[in-house]
């Protein structure tokens, strides 16, 4: 019997898809492909990656381990040629990075003979970001049974969404209550972030987890990065002043900047 292949767009999903694998036993491998797909260009991939390489981090990419069934789209194609699986498995939630992740797929292995099935994980306690990983892995593995399949005609349909959504000028998307995608520019949550900032000197750690915390769409959280990001292109305008200290960008400290600061 051939075997099925899980696909997921973040590490932590990914992990606690292996944890459901060893619970219940299940004839399956898992790979991630992660990414921030709600956020920058995504057909350009010399483009995405100098968008992507000015987002800080919480630590340096040499210190990250790294998920062994990490891979890019290109290892995933040459994978698949291996006729060992029955079926590829995309494991999404109703997040906006997972709406273009989905299509993504479809657009990707739009030549591949492996029958592809969608895994629609439900909306998780209230007050949680949507997300795969927000599921334990008792529940990840009962859900296996939920996979649906994703015919030639709707993998042709979301591959095309794809290419649409990709065309936009936007390069911030998130899903309504609807699972229809929403436009915005980058700076759609600027504001939020300057009201997260006084003019006493917080760390940029400080703010972004305000910022987090006050952004009431749970569907479409942000990772910190984005925060972190928005905040060094506030200091380039001069809506916020900085003092760095510390090895990491996010130990910097900042403050609401006034024509009267010193």
């Amino acid at each position: 019997m051939l075997k099925e292949f899980y696909l997921v767009s973040q590490r932590n999903a990914a992990g606690g898809l292996r944890d459901a694998i060893q619970m219940y036993n299940l004839d399956a491998e898992v790979a991630c492909i992660p990414d921030e797909y709600a956020v920058g260009p995504l057909m350009d991939w010399t483009l995405r990656a100098r968008f992507l390489s000015d987002w800080p981090r919480q630590r340096e990419p040499q210190l990250a381990p790294r998920f062994p069934g990490e891979m890019s789209w290109t290892m995933l194609r040459h994978y698949l040629r291996e006729p060992r699986f029955g079926r590829l498995c995309i494991w999404v939630c109703e997040s906006g990075a997972d709406h273009v992740f989905l299509r993504m797929a479809c657009w990707h292995l739009r030549d591949s003979d492996v029958p592809l099935y969608r895994v629609r994980v439900p909306a998780p306690f209230a007050g949680e970001c949507h997300a795969v990983s927000a599921h334990p892995p008792e529940a990840l593995g009962r859900w296996v049974d939920r996979a649906a399949e994703l015919g030639q005609r709707t993998r042709c349909w979301l591959s095309d969404e794809f290419v649409e959504l990709a065309a936009r000028p936007e390069m911030l998307r998130e899903s309504d209550a609807n699972g229809r995608l929403r436009f915005k520019h980058v700076t759609a949550y600027d504001d939020l972030l300057l009201n997260c900032c006084n003019h006493e000197w917080q760390t940029v750690r400080q703010v972004v987890a305000k910022a987090m915390d006050r952004h009431l769409d749970r569907r479409n959280c942000q990772a910190d990065a984005f925060w972190g990001w928005r905040v060094q292109r506030l200091i380039e305008v001069g809506c916020i002043e900085v003092r760095r200290c510390g090895e990491s960008w996010f130990d910097a400290l900042v403050r609401k900047n006034t024509p009267h600061a010193h």
